[in-house]
């Protein structure tokens, strides 16, 4: 907040340049008051005219452009981190649209209910959800399990720069003990890639964690958070299943969901390849020692 001139217009810049973070995720689709309201919110973000720091910027932006302001901040769990048993931390901010309603803070947590048309929890940067806290004083929130695990004892020292418009952070703090939990898992096999799920049984039978960790290996670059549940990762794995799998899939998600003429459809229009797969799937349950299997999975495996 503390930078003016062209440092605060490259602060500004870098915000609104920035991949799949808060930029992104803001829904200026769905609420922008204008038809091109990412594209004007660009350019009121890169206008000379434009003062003050970037996250103030954004926030008059937010308010101008989508009608909303920022009700709330947390940090999450964002995925898993590049150690065993380490996490990434992001950030979420609850974006709220029109006027403060009875209940301001969701029931849920910070987190708004699904049938809330007009809250929203943002995805973000964890280093987003500071700037938001600097710019409009609200605390962050975060899961205790999350703080205890991340917390040191230290102090931080910002010193300014006036000359320079730019300040340094400087952060000291005792060594962290290494939870021996966090190493549980080093020695565990990599899990499949999507396309070697041999059925549908060997799909159900991975876990949050290694659906994850299938995805990442097939080069996904961004997963889902945590909190929004395991059916996004499976709508990611899904087309990157071996065909027949993927059919057996998309089939029984049309039964559950009790969508008969659709399941239908899926059942009258198998490939072979998938009523191959079928037909091994019932001679392995029924007898693992049929003698046709071996013919019937190299057929499968051509």
């Amino acid at each position: 907040r503390w930078v003016a001139g062209p440092t605060a217009a490259a602060h500004r810049l870098a915000l609104v340049s920035r991949d799949g973070d808060l930029w992104d995720s803001l829904p200026w689709e769905e609420w922008g008051a204008t038809a091109l309201a990412k594209r004007d919110a660009y350019n009121a973000m890169t206008s000379s005219r434009t003062r003050g720091g970037a996250y103030d910027a954004a926030v008059a932006v937010m308010a101008e452009l989508l009608r909303a302001e920022v009700e709330g901040l947390a940090l999450e769990v964002s995925g898993e981190g590049s150690r065993p048993g380490s996490v990434r931390v992001g950030g979420v901010a609850i974006l709220r649209r029109g006027a403060p309603g009875p209940d301001p803070a969701p029931a849920s947590g910070l987190f708004p209910c699904p049938d809330d048309p007009n809250r929203l929890a943002v995805p973000c940067a964890a280093d987003e959800v500071a700037g938001l806290s600097c710019a409009l004083g609200l605390p962050v929130a975060a899961p205790a399990s999350l703080y205890d695990a991340g917390k040191v004892v230290g102090e931080a020292v910002y010193r300014l720069d006036a000359l320079r418009g730019r300040g340094t952070l400087r952060v000291t703090a005792e060594g962290v003990a290494v939870d021996t939990a966090a190493q549980v898992g080093r020695g565990d096999p990599e899990p499949p890639m999507p396309w070697e799920v041999g059925s549908v049984q060997e799909f159900d039978a991975l876990s949050v964690a290694e659906k994850r960790a299938s995805l990442t290996r097939a080069g996904q670059p961004r997963l889902p958070r945590p909190r929004e549940g395991e059916r996004k990762l499976d709508d990611l794995l899904l087309p990157l299943l071996d065909e027949a799998v993927r059919a057996q899939v998309l089939r029984r998600r049309a039964l559950e969901r009790g969508d008969w003429e659709e399941a239908a459809r899926l059942q009258d229009n198998r490939s072979e390849r998938d009523q191959l797969l079928e037909e091994i799937s019932t001679r392995r349950e029924a007898d693992p020692e049929d003698e046709l299997l071996p013919a019937l999975e190299e057929r499968y495996e051509l």
